[in-house]
């Protein structure tokens, strides 16, 4: 991205080749790098992908809405977070739970179409190496456990290990 400011301190992104070449302008508070041919971007309150021409692919956030809890409501909203990057055709998306002025949050990933490839029950999920991405959750005493999925979402390897390393060459440690 290039960046120009008018006087009035307006912003505008320019998307550039290695040439220097503009591929496209647009007004924008913040954008995220490109990778796989889509950036994260956000323009007052709305959050969206965009491809590389610059066309609106899916809002970022792919549920907002509130639940009754109690006497109170929980706002739940997926955010696909604006500092992730697409790697394998997948962007991480996180969950979170609100209830007054504290959240939990859980998190999956989502298809470069929106489409969640695999659900928000993960306290983290780590980027993909070897076609297989590292999974966390808790165990029963609170201890993080360590498990493998491969693209489509599918735990390949149990939840299992106290501790685990990305894949390298088929192996991880």
């Amino acid at each position: 991205w290039a960046i120009t400011e008018d006087i009035k301190g307006n912003k505008k992104f320019h998307a550039i080749n290695t040439q220097g070449k503009t591929l496209f302008s647009a007004s924008y508070d913040e954008v995220g790098h490109f990778s796989e041919g889509y950036a994260v971007v956000e323009k007052g309150d709305d959050r969206y992908i965009i491809n590389k021409n610059g066309k609106k692919v899916f809002n970022a956030v792919l549920i907002d809405k509130f639940i009754p809890y109690g006497s109170s409501y929980i706002s739940q909203s997926q955010d696909v977070y604006t500092t992730d990057y697409f790697q394998n055709g997948l962007i991480s998306v996180t969950q979170f739970f609100w209830q007054g002025r504290s959240y939990t949050k859980t998190e999956g990933l989502c298809n470069t179409k929106g489409t969640l490839v695999l659900d928000c029950v993960w306290k983290r999920v780590y980027p993909f190496s070897d076609g297989l991405a590292r999974v966390e959750t808790e165990s029963s005493s609170g201890k993080p456990l360590f498990g493998y999925v491969n693209k489509t979402g599918t735990l390949v390897i149990k939840e299992q290990y106290d501790k685990a390393g990305d894949f390298s060459d088929g192996y991880a440690i």
